[in-house]
């Protein structure tokens, strides 16, 4: 169950992310609705703004939004969050790092390119790829 609910919600953000933006703040919405069970699984995607009850303890670094998603499952929330910005991939991953722990979160993992900490009931997944003369950052925030 959980691997496919990983996997849905994969598929549906690509899905999303692939819509046209028609406007800086246009945003596509799609809910889906388990005909059985009830469920509700809501996603949006395009998004320029964090949505209002992003963890103000998860440090966001400063740089070019390029697109925010979230998908919503129950009680859980999934935002996705690309940013580009001009720090090499060594400080970007020191500058998330220091700002992470002094919010409390607990470092599982640092390597190479990926982070992920936790905090509570909260998890987050940073990934860190430098193209160019930019370092290309991903956030995947579950709470």
């Amino acid at each position: 169950m959980k691997k496919t609910t990983v996997v849905f919600i994969a598929i549906l953000t690509t899905l999303l992310m692939s819509c046209g933006n028609k406007g800086n703040d246009d945003s596509t919405k799609v809910t889906l609705v388990d005909k059985e069970s009830g469920a509700k699984i809501a996603a949006t995607a395009n998004q320029q703004k964090l949505p209002n009850d992003f963890p103000t303890d998860i440090f966001v670094i400063k740089g070019t939004i390029e697109n925010i998603s979230t998908v919503e499952m129950g009680n859980q929330k999934t935002v996705s969050i690309y940013i580009s910005e001009e720090l090499s991939p060594k400080e970007t991953r020191s500058e998330i790092l220091i700002n992470m722990e002094a919010n409390g979160w607990t470092t599982n993992i640092n390597v190479a390119s990926q982070m992920y900490f936790s905090k509570e009931d909260k998890t987050l997944r940073i990934g860190i790829v430098g193209s160019d003369n930019k370092t290309d950052i991903s956030y995947i925030a579950t709470y």
